[in-house]
């Protein structure tokens, strides 16, 4: 048996999401490089800490990431479907 899984992340289901700019760019990294940290963010959007913190705990509140690790050692990942 085999199972094909297909993308969730559609441009139409993340249009429901009410995602910023911000947000989208995380996701595509994290889709690309299978993780991201806050200062990854920071640097991939030019955003401040607060607000890095903020666009990435938003996606885990939508259920998109989730988080791994301790304060310096945080990192977010794809959250699968359930």
């Amino acid at each position: 048996m085999l199972t094909l899984w297909r993308n969730r992340l559609t441009p139409d289901f993340l249009a429901t999401l009410n995602l910023n700019d911000r947000q989208m760019q995380a996701l595509a990294y994290v889709r690309e490089a299978g993780r991201i940290t806050n200062a990854e963010h920071r640097r991939l959007t030019g955003a401040i800490p607060k607000t890095a913190t903020r666009d990435l705990e938003g996606l885990v509140e939508k259920g998109l990431l989730a988080r791994g690790g301790e304060k310096r050692g945080a990192h977010y990942v794809l959250v699968a479907k359930k």
